[in-house]
């Protein structure tokens, strides 16, 4: 069902089950409840899809893809050619940059900001109102080739945390409530809460609390 103050572009795309919420707007050739295609080796579950729902007031950008069972809640924003996999959760408000990709059943918190081109693995979890910047990147194993088999360890980022431009995480690290990562950085231990880290490594340069 499509509200009538829905405002859809040239080229849009909506499977079966998708919901729009009041004043939705989704821009040209947006693919809306699409069923994600999946590798041989691919460890996404079958049973993640269903309804995909997108809350009041979402904007959807241009080429943005939105799989089944994704949802997005009210005043989000999705940039161009964002891509949202099966069964991610976008809290309210949230601001998505142009070419962010988002994995599957990862959750990102309210008032979240994602800048261009940052990358979310699975199991990847961001609490309430985290910035992170442009060009970072999560993972969530260390093997570097298909069908190692390896666990998949998410990334952890707590309520209200920053990350600078460019820094990438190893799985499984946490970065506590209100702490720093510098840009460029390497995260291979998890991040104290309202601690500073930086480097390559990363290591914590200022303690919470700490002028």
């Amino acid at each position: 069902m499509i509200p009538d103050d829905a405002e859809l572009g040239v080229n849009v795309v909506l499977h079966a089950g998708v919901q729009l919420g009041a004043g939705c707007l989704i821009q040209d050739g947006a693919i809306i409840g699409k069923r994600p295609l999946r590798n041989p080796t691919s460890r996404a579950p079958d049973d993640v899809g269903g309804r995909t729902v997108l809350g009041d007031g979402v904007l959807v950008g241009a080429h943005a893809v939105i799989c089944d069972g994704a949802t997005v809640d009210a005043g989000a924003v999705v940039g161009d050619h964002v891509l949202l996999r099966e069964g991610c959760l976008v809290g309210a408000g949230c601001v998505l940059g142009n070419g962010v990709a988002i994995g599957f059943g990862v959750s990102v918190g309210a008032g979240s900001w994602i800048r261009n081109n940052a990358v979310l693995a699975p199991s990847t979890v961001v609490e309430e109102g985290v910035f992170i910047g442009v060009n970072v990147s999560t993972t969530d194993t260390n093997g570097m080739a298909p069908g190692t088999g390896l666990p998949l360890e998410g990334v952890t980022l707590r309520r209200g945390c920053r990350i600078g431009s460019g820094v990438t995480f190893l799985p499984g690290v946490e970065v506590g409530e209100d702490a720093v990562v510098g840009a460029g950085s390497v995260v291979t231990a998890s991040v104290p809460a309202g601690a500073t880290a930086m480097g390559v490594p990363a290591r914590v340069v200022r303690a919470a609390g700490r002028a």
